[in-house]
């Protein structure tokens, strides 16, 4: 295809939202370490702005990589992501004792990032040529383990919010390629027992509930004495274990989930940057307090305002309207991604697009979720506005796959 006719497809409903959210994120940074003594605006901004401009050109140039090379290095960029996860376990920095970014000739990246966007990849091509459709107990064994190599050696970083990210990817991509519904719901069942547990670790009660259903459901679906049993055994193992599992989890992880029940618990502690986080929405009223007279986010209430909280940020200045308009922008974005990977005729590519899609639903789920208290504090940045070098040149190198797949929807 000539590059003139190529740009002329590109896909703008992709574009657009992209550059207005980027807009948008860069002016809830500035506004967010503008008047902060603590910050220096032209190494937060600028660098921002600095990593925006490499993202882009990431971006271009995965609109221009045929498909076919994407496909056949898919496996050697899974390999190289399970390389640096390791190696970050080893040589890795990061505060408090976590091990997360890799330091090269001055500059840091964040494998977990690249490993997002690898394992994306990797599982596509997978999925493209698997018998999983047909309920190959082979098939089902490898994905599983395509997403649990990642996802715990991120675990280990630690850093369970990304990690559960890899986990969330299953059900997206398990529906996409058709598995029965029955066997996506054995596969899954044990991931909601441990989010149960997790969420009542003090409530016997609420796991007894799931178990309640899980038993109703297993009864009425009658697929067999020996898959009942063991679906049910190990998710009554997964609820037998909760006190071990929860032992494992890092005290601030605890403590993030304890406040998430009751945030009112230590309003001044752990459940501090929650209740903030809710003033500022909630104190943006209909139009916002204008664009640098954010309350919360001058005044230094809201703590990580311009990475976790980027949202409560802007949604104080910009109020409602503005919130709605950030919401619009995903929405249109995710949903043609979607419709993208609905109408390609490549099936690599199909599941390449929903499996990026869905990445960014997830983003955009935990991260404003937490923003509001619905969810507990996980880290996740929100997608194109938070401030961070390696989350945003890997989502715009999405950004760029998307639009060449979108290009290219007709080709097998």
């Amino acid at each position: 295809m000539k590059r003139n006719v190529f740009i002329k497809n590109i896909d703008f409903v992709f574009l657009i939202p992209v550059l207005l959210i980027l807009i948008s994120g860069l002016l809830a940074i500035y506004s967010s370490t503008s008047h902060a003594a603590a910050f220096d605006t032209s190494s937060i901004f600028y660098k921002q702005i600095v990593w925006i401009l490499f993202g882009l050109l990431l971006m271009t140039a995965m609109i221009f990589v045929p498909l076919k090379v994407i496909y056949s290095m898919s496996y050697l960029l899974y390999a190289v992501s399970i390389f640096f996860l390791i190696a970050v376990l080893v040589i890795g920095k990061g505060p408090s004792g976590t091990a997360r970014w890799i330091y090269l000739f001055g500059f840091q990246f964040q494998p977990s990032e690249f490993a997002k966007l690898a394992t994306i990849i990797a599982f596509s091509r997978f999925l493209t040529v698997s018998k999983i459709s047909q309920n190959s107990l082979k098939d089902i064994i490898i994905s599983l383990l395509l997403i649990c190599v990642p996802m715990i050696l991120v675990k280990e970083q630690p850093d369970l919010g990304t990690s559960l990210v890899f986990a969330a990817l299953l059900l997206p991509f398990l529906f996409w390629a058709e598995l029965p519904y029955f066997s996506l719901f054995v596969i899954i069942a044990p991931f909601i027992s441990i989010i149960i547990i997790s969420l009542s670790i003090s409530n016997v009660f609420i796991f007894l509930t799931w178990m309640l259903i899980l038993t109703a459901i297993l009864y009425f679906a009658k697929k067999g004495i020996i898959v009942t049993i063991l679906t049910y055994f190990v998710n009554l193992s997964v609820g037998i274990v909760a006190n071990y599992l929860w032992s494992k989890l890092k005290p601030y992880q605890q403590n993030r989930l304890k406040h998430f029940l009751d945030q009112e618990m230590d309003p001044r502690g752990a459940g501090y940057q929650i209740l903030q986080s809710k003033t500022a929405l909630g104190s943006g009223g209909l139009r916002g307090k204008g664009f640098l007279h954010g309350t919360q986010s001058q005044l230094r209430f809201l703590p990580q305002q311009h990475t976790d909280f980027i949202f409560s940020v802007f949604g104080e200045e910009f109020g409602f309207f503005g919130v709605i308009f950030i919401l619009g922008m995903y929405f249109i974005f995710v949903l043609h991604g979607i419709h993208v990977a609905s109408v390609t005729k490549n099936r690599f590519a199909s599941f390449v697009a929903v499996g990026i899609s869905s990445l960014f639903l997830i983003h955009i789920f935990v991260n404003i979720g937490m923003t509001v208290g619905l969810l507990p504090v996980t880290g996740l940045p929100l997608p194109l506005m938070s401030y961070g070098g390696s989350a945003m040149a890997v989502f715009l190198a999405m950004v760029g796959l998307l639009i060449n797949i979108s290009v290219n929807r007709l080709k097998y």
